[in-house]
């Protein structure tokens, strides 16, 4: 375990009198400074392996319907494999569908527009490709979804990960992966400028070192490149009314608890302009459910309805009367950025 004396992002003294969660058995503080909230102690470098789930790798990206049906059938998978293997598959699909409308001439990008809005009604897309294919490079890229879309897009794909598991999968997948040990604290097996895309999705919250992972990133990518993030919000209002049963909490594996300001800062300081945030405000089934199956237990059935209800609608409601903005009703956002 290490202490963190002083903030990673404003280098400014962490003191005893900010605010701060008990989640479980670990401690989240917020920086004095910039905001930003640190989980603290917290695992070394060395020691986080051992907080990652074993079974992540529990469906593969390109696992097909009809395989997964077989197997259930004849008893290889339990039935609620079979059901995680149908949700990953069903909203891969329309992920690329979705992203393949925005594909070739602004003809027939208009065309495809009612179907484009069709499916971002089932999940709410907050990060699209670029229209024109180049060179991508995924850090930290899982089990490999979204370099598999980006490359049935015409991408030419790359990505690094931690796990030897993520590298083997994505060489199957037809992929150029590389395994390095997450620190960046080494620069990456590629030479300045490669990339024409840049993408970290739910990683810059696991870094040890965010600044390294946002100054290897520009030096990866082309002049006019995209960088791409996906993170947890901290600025969401699920932390008041959900406290330690907030599931994109998720310590020791989420080290740090990013504000959309806390991004933008870091990214302008390397080099980064032109930067968009999306928050993700519709559409969060998941988060929402495993928050409220871990809050169940621990209050009246009357006091599980008024934080349901506020957590599932009464926001959004909030939202659409300008009584909270999206920042505050999203426990997700997508971030772009470019290369200047």
């Amino acid at each position: 375990m290490e202490t963190l004396a002083e903030c990673p992002l404003c280098e400014k003294a962490l003191t005893a009198d900010t605010q701060r969660w008990q989640v479980g058995n670990w401690s989240i503080e917020t920086c004095g400074g910039c905001g930003v909230g640190l989980t603290n102690p917290r695992p070394t470098l060395a020691e986080i392996g051992q907080y990652y789930r074993a079974n992540f790798f529990l469906v593969r990206p390109d696992a097909k319907l009809l395989p997964a049906a077989r197997d259930l059938f004849a008893g290889r998978i339990k039935p609620a494999t079979f059901i995680t293997t149908l949700r990953s598959i069903v909203l891969s699909e329309i992920k690329y569908r979705h992203d393949w409308t925005l594909q070739g001439p602004a003809l027939r990008r208009r065309l495809l527009a009612p179907l484009r809005c069709a499916l971002a009604l089932t999940y709410e897309p907050i990060q699209t490709l670029p229209g024109t294919p180049g060179t991508l490079l995924d850090i930290g890229f899982g089990r490999g979804e979204f370099l598999l879309r980006a490359q049935r897009l015409g991408w030419k794909c790359h990505g690094v990960e931690v796990s030897a598991t993520s590298v083997d999968w994505g060489r199957q997948l037809g992929f150029e992966a590389q395994q390095f040990d997450g620190s960046f604290q080494t620069p990456l097996n590629y030479a300045d400028g490669s990339f024409d895309v840049v993408s970290a999705n739910s990683v810059l919250e696991h870094v040890h070192h965010p600044r390294l992972l946002v100054a290897e990133s520009h030096r990866l990518l082309k002049t006019g490149g995209k960088f791409l993030l996906m993170i947890p919000n901290f600025e969401c209002r699920d932390t008041q009314t959900l406290r330690e049963h907030w599931r994109m909490w998720s310590p020791p594996q989420h080290l740090f608890h990013f504000k959309a300001a806390n991004v933008r800062s870091l990214l302008h300081q390397y080099g980064f302009e032109k930067i968009a945030v999306r928050f993700k405000v519709w559409f969060n089934p998941m988060t929402e459910k495993l928050s409220l199956q871990s809050l169940r237990p621990t209050v009246s059935r009357s006091g599980f309805l008024r934080t349901a209800w506020q957590l599932r609608v009464g926001k959004r409601l909030d939202f659409l009367r300008g009584r909270m903005t999206a920042a505050e009703v999203a426990p997700g956002m997508a971030i772009e950025a470019v290369k200047r």
